[in-house]
């Protein structure tokens, strides 16, 4: 009886643990490399550099977009939860920004206003345009939930912590600690869940945007857990190898 009470509390442990791991991907942007754990793609009239520990993502005419990917897609009903801290400018950006979770990833030069709407149809994330103070905060409903918010400090050169905690269930969504809103998970919504960020989505539209990120944080079941800045030789210490970004300056 024993054995089997030891056996049985035994079991239950390792599922716990099976159940509440989860690896926390976290990067402050400090290296002068990107890690090949991101993706950049972007056009043309577009460019990136990483300076004084931020990474910051520029378009620069009406036809040019640029898009930060986290590498691989998160699987149907696993649980994933990013953070990112993010200065979207002032309020000459004329771009319509974005960060959170899209329904797949395209190439940006075929990322029109109209292809867009392809990739956003019931995806969760903030979209943010700070010319007009606004913010639509999506969430995954059939066809989309929109809660639209006006801030006056959009657009006055202001970082902001936005969060989306996606549970086996449900999601919720944060601005600076503040829940703005939550529903059901709906992963019928995705072809694949990725992570973005871009301050300019569209490739025929809009105009020169910045945006400035501090740090991204993914924490999930299937992110390996690296903290990038507490790695003196990555090489050594990461199960992900440290590299140059796919795209080019």
């Amino acid at each position: 009886m024993k054995f089997r009470g030891l056996f049985a509390v035994s079991v239950t442990l390792l599922l716990a643990c099976a159940v509440s791991y989860a690896g926390t991907l976290f990067d402050e942007f400090k290296s002068d490399k990107l890690q090949d754990v991101w993706e950049i793609r972007k056009t043309a009239k577009a460019k990136y550099e990483i300076k004084d520990g931020t990474l910051i993502l520029t378009t620069e005419g009406t036809e040019g977009t640029i898009y930060l990917w986290y590498k691989e897609a998160i699987p149907p009903g696993q649980p994933i939860t990013m953070e990112a801290r993010i200065n979207p400018g002032t309020a000459k950006n004329v771009g319509d920004g974005m960060v959170g979770f899209l329904n797949r990833k395209e190439e940006p030069q075929n990322l029109n206003n109209n292809a867009m709407n392809g990739i956003k149809k019931g995806a969760t994330y903030f979209w943010v345009d700070v010319s007009k103070q606004m913010m639509r905060i999506r969430g995954e409903k059939a066809g989309g939930n929109v809660n639209q918010v006006n801030h006056n400090n959009f657009g006055t050169d202001k970082f902001f912590v936005f969060k989306i905690e996606v549970t086996k269930a449900k999601f919720t969504m944060w601005l600076d600690k503040k829940e703005m809103q939550s529903s059901n998970r709906v992963d019928a919504n995705y072809k694949e869940r990725v992570f973005h960020t871009t301050p300019d989505g569209a490739n025929d539209q809009h105009g020169p945007s910045t945006w400035t990120i501090d740090y991204v944080r993914l924490t999930g079941p299937t992110i390996p857990d690296l903290d990038f800045n507490a790695i003196g030789d990555p090489s050594g210490k990461a199960t992900t190898t440290w590299g140059n970004i796919k795209a080019s300056h």
